[in-house]
């Protein structure tokens, strides 16, 4: 796989206006790109695992159906992921991490979560989501 995946296809784009869902075209390029795989937990769709074409940027925050914008997630992913993007769902995976860390009492997974939070901090993702103790 290489770059040209990610190159814009005009066909692509014009198969659903920008209010639709997917066309039937885009969900089988958006599966065949992500190799049929969940793109979060990497599931295989050929080990019976049902996947779901889902807006990488919700339509509801000005996102598209456009292939560039789609991204196939198993159905755990995709319903964990509701109206969120991906830095709000990473976001989120790391404040419910530290939580789990602080009481457990690991320090070095507090730390590792603590740096990889303060990325988001440092580059404006996501403030409204709480994760200082």
């Amino acid at each position: 796989m290489g770059n040209e995946l990610h190159k814009r296809n005009l066909e692509w784009d014009a198969a659903a206006p920008d209010n639709a869902d997917f066309s039937p075209v885009q969900i089988g390029e958006i599966l065949s790109r992500g190799e049929y795989r969940c793109a979060v937990c990497g599931a295989p769709q050929e080990e019976g695992v049902e996947l779901q074409v889902n807006h990488i940027k919700p339509r509801s925050r000005g996102g598209t159906s456009s292939v560039e914008n789609g991204q196939a997630l198993c159905a755990a992913h995709s319903r964990g992921k509701k109206s969120c993007d991906q830095t709000d769902s990473g976001r989120r995976m790391f404040a419910n991490l530290r939580k789990l860390a602080s009481k457990q009492n690991d320090q070095a997974m507090l730390d590792f979560v603590d740096d990889a939070l303060r990325v988001y901090e440092e580059h404006g993702i996501n403030d409204r989501i709480e994760w200082k103790s």
